[in-house]
């Protein structure tokens, strides 16, 4: 995206309403594709939510978030292969805003194209794109076992993920300590925050 002047990106670092309205695409953990809007509008309609919507990736994630957030009144609904997350608007939205966007959870503009074309992937399906796709890496991964390739949706899940999974792996033996050299992200400050 571009912000043609100083004034302009200023607004939007303020979140002025300004700059924000005539945003229509950029970053998508910045700015919410246009199709990912329009499925999480349609699927609250089907499933008789209002509120904050966030179309997320899998229960897991939005009950992670959601715990996270320490959003407790929350309604899941599975929705084809995400999950839509509805609840009050209110302070709580931009606290679950801010982790979607450093997780990396959102569903993509292809998966909500799929959604809005009433196409669906099933569980068996989705279970053997992901072997072609190990099966495909691992030869360029040597010594690696194609079942031990994980696949995240974007770098900042990547991210969110391999931190999860030291967490879980050390946390166990009392290491809860990160120390972080250098600086790239913001978003990978606040996952380790």
């Amino acid at each position: 995206m571009c912000l043609p002047t100083l004034a302009d990106v200023e607004s939007y670092e303020r979140r002025e309403e300004r700059a924000r309205n005539v945003i229509t695409c950029g970053y998508p953990r910045f700015v919410r594709n246009v199709l990912v809007s329009q499925a999480a509008t349609q699927a609250a309609q089907t499933c008789g939510r209002t509120g904050a919507l966030f179309p997320l990736v899998s229960p897991k994630a939005a009950q992670r978030l959601l715990a996270w957030a320490e959003i407790t009144d929350a309604h899941l609904d599975r929705v084809g292969d995400w999950v839509l997350v509805s609840f009050a608007d209110g302070p709580a939205t931009e606290r679950l805003a801010k982790l979607v966007q450093h997780t990396g959870v959102l569903i993509s503009s292809r998966q909500a194209e799929a959604y809005l074309a009433s196409r669906t992937v099933t569980d068996i399906e989705a279970q053997q794109a992901f072997t072609k796709i190990r099966t495909a890496l691992q030869p360029y991964l040597a010594p690696v076992r194609g079942a031990d390739i994980v696949l995240a949706l974007a770098g900042m899940n990547a991210v969110a993920g391999a931190i999860a999974a030291v967490n879980g792996v050390q946390g166990p033996r009392g290491k809860k300590v990160w120390i972080q050299l250098g600086w790239l992200y913001v978003d990978s400050t606040r996952l380790l925050e």
